[in-house]
């Protein structure tokens, strides 16, 4: 008998020391249920499996493990996650994986595995839900974008048109019929999701886009790329395909006796640029940041207050607080996780004799971990 593919025949049994991988999968979770404080929980990727954080007591609460999956392969479920999404009004977690397997899981009191979609011939890169958490729109670095109904629990359509890997979707609140991408192609493009067509596409990058934001009730756009630069974009197309939108349902209302409400017609005002954008505060942490996750708390006379996120390089969870005020801004760190796991690449690993202890050792630290307790 041969010995290709001798290696299938084992499997990972267990994973310690892992806070975070190092990918783009860190989402602050605004409520957990059983647990009466709010914004405390975050969520990271533990290679393919899904860890829960309490922020507060620096503690492992949940971990969706993928080998409850009965249904899936050895291959399948070992495939490392690679970007992650949460949806608050749903309640679902969507994690992209490298086999290009998108899973959805209930945050709910059953806390299982929903549905696994697979639509991508690579990596996915990006997840981003709709702000009902109806649809799901995935990119990989197959250049392709997805559609997913999640209620469903099945594919809608692609978009075709980026020449690279898909390195963000979002769907746009205002007008959540429009979805924008950014891709390694130097193209931001935007489309329109009841055609199935990109209506337009914004140049400017010399490099790669890896990420933008929107502003403004959805009229401007900030954009970053490679060339260490953020460009600042208007969005008066969306603004015209809106109008001309509003033009057809006054048309289709008049045609039926009925009113429409000025309220619809008001929403299109004038778009105005800012010249420029005042940098409120410098936040520091204690290594290199891989992903980072925003949420608004609250806002109490002249002061805003933001929490972040931070999922390190090197293996950390850190957690701190930013406050706005009219003269000043503060920022200060909450809380960092980093009581287990090396910093740095293992470099070196030895069993003992009685298969009860494993020693790693890496360029900062060496460890003696417990096999059965996994600490």
């Amino acid at each position: 008998m041969g010995i290709t593919k001798q290696y299938l025949r084992w499997t990972p049994a267990e994973k310690f020391g892992v806070i975070g991988s190092p990918c783009q999968a860190i989402q602050l979770i605004h409520q957990w249920p059983g647990m009466a404080m709010t914004d405390r929980i975050c969520a990271t990727a533990a290679c393919e499996d899904i860890v829960f954080w309490d922020l507060k007591t620096c503690q492992l609460i949940e971990r969706f493990d993928m080998n409850d999956d009965a249904n899936s392969d050895a291959s399948t479920k070992n495939s490392m996650i690679s970007c992650m999404a949460f949806n608050d009004k749903s309640m679902i977690i969507c994690s992209g994986h490298h086999d290009g397997c998108i899973r959805l899981f209930d945050c709910q009191e059953s806390r299982k595995l929903k549905v696994v979609f697979s639509g991508h011939r690579g990596c996915v890169s990006c997840i981003a839900f709709d702000q009902p958490g109806l649809r799901i729109a995935t990119g990989g670095k197959d250049t392709e974008i997805v559609i997913w109904d999640a209620v469903n629990q099945s594919g809608l359509f692609r978009l075709k048109g980026h020449k690279g890997p898909v390195n963000k979707v979002e769907f746009m609140r205002q007008h959540p019929w429009i979805l924008i991408s950014a891709s390694n192609d130097t193209f931001i493009k935007l489309w329109d999701l009841e055609t199935q067509h990109c209506f337009r596409t914004i140049v400017g990058h010399r490099t790669e886009v890896w990420s933008f934001v929107l502003l403004r009730d959805d009229t401007e756009i900030i954009s970053g790329g490679s060339d260490s630069e953020l460009k600042l974009r208007s969005n008066e197309e969306i603004t015209v395909k809106m109008k001309k939108r509003i033009r057809k349902e006054k048309k289709r209302c008049l045609e039926e006796n009925e009113d429409l409400n000025d309220q619809e017609v008001e929403k299109i005002e004038a778009v105005m640029i800012s010249d420029e954008i005042e940098r409120l505060d410098t936040v520091k942490t204690v290594g290199k940041i891989r992903s980072i996750d925003i949420r608004f708390i609250r806002s109490v006379n002249d002061e805003q207050e933001y929490r972040l996120a931070f999922l390190l390089c090197n293996n950390q969870i850190e957690f701190q607080q930013i406050t706005i005020k009219s003269m000043k801004n503060l920022s200060k760190q909450l809380s960092i996780i980093n009581t287990m796991g090396h910093r740095n690449d293992i470099r070196a690993i030895s069993i003992s004799s009685d298969s009860l202890s494993i020693l790693t050792a890496s360029s900062d630290s060496v460890k003696l971990w417990n096999k059965s307790s996994c600490r």
